[in-house]
């Protein structure tokens, strides 16, 4: 089925091309802090995926990434007396895919998709399953600096696509300034460590999610979660990989904001929950 370049090369054995197809597990944790006020919302949240490469995707020298992932999200609040309300945890069983053509080329795509179940599990219809992605083209301005545009779908309840544009810029090997909406990076070289790069970064992303779940009063309902964050951290991975923004681990702290919970089937419970402290790490990213 396959030639001597593709998965089961039988010049190189199967130990060595189960090898290359495995790139291993990941582990991130986040949590925001919650407090005594009644619309405070507090969460942990756990993820676990398996990192898989196809190589040679579709005829190219790029490999596609296959990531079956497992999420639990844990929820201290809000309080009932605000009129919203969250069970005390939800799921996400989820499949990523995502392809980038050759960077070096002047014009370039990168594309990402991920299908999977958001739900309390106590509820489940149509809206728990959802379709994520994203669609940037590459446009290679100069051996500096490249401009991306596309959009995001999000499919929540509220928003679908968001625009996403911007303009990465990597003067030299130790400076990478991604000034990109919805997630504007900036990143720089702090020192080595056996062989792995230290890089310190400051960061903001648009964060949240979308759960169907059942609540206080039984009836079945989809909510949003929706919030900013702006972050600072310390990331680290091999010389080449994290240059090219990808890492092996990393943590951070920072700040949530115009932080909401809104209902799909009862918006006269919407809220806007307080600020709160971030943190998250992650290994094997």
């Amino acid at each position: 089925v396959f030639s001597s370049g593709g998965y089961w090369n039988t010049e190189s054995g199967v130990t060595a091309t189960a090898f290359r197809l495995f790139q291993g597990p990941r582990f991130q944790y986040s949590y925001l802090y919650a407090g005594n006020d009644p619309a405070d919302l507090g969460v942990n949240n756990m993820d676990v995926s398996l990192v898989f490469a196809v190589p040679r995707f579709f005829y190219s020298q790029q490999p596609l990434f296959v990531i079956p992932s497992f999420s639990l999200q844990l929820w201290d609040g809000p309080n009932g007396v605000t009129g919203a309300d969250l069970p005390a945890n939800a799921y996400s069983a989820f499949l990523d895919t995502g392809w980038e053509s050759d960077p070096n080329r002047i014009v370039g795509t990168e594309l990402g998709l991920r299908l999977g179940v958001f739900t309390d599990f106590n509820t489940y219809n149509s809206d728990s399953f959802r379709i994520l992605g994203k669609g940037l083209i590459h446009f290679r301005l100069s051996p500096a600096s490249t401009l991306r545009g596309g959009v995001y779908y999000l499919d929540r309840n509220s928003i679908k696509l968001v625009p996403a544009v911007g303009l990465l810029y990597q003067p030299n090997p130790m400076s990478r300034y991604d000034i990109f909406f919805p997630q504007p990076k900036f990143s720089h070289y702090c020192r080595t460590v056996g062989t792995r790069d230290i890089w310190g970064y400051l960061a903001g992303d648009y964060g949240g999610g979308s759960w169907t779940i059942q609540r206080t009063s039984g009836e079945s309902d989809s909510v949003d979660l929706n919030e900013y964050r702006v972050v600072v951290g310390l990331e680290w991975g091999l010389n080449d990989a994290i240059r090219a923004g990808r890492r092996n681990g990393f943590f951070e702290i920072g700040y949530a904001f115009n932080r909401e919970i809104e209902y799909r089937f009862n918006p006269q419970d919407n809220i806007d929950t307080n600020s709160s402290v971030v943190f998250r790490a992650g290994i094997g990213y």
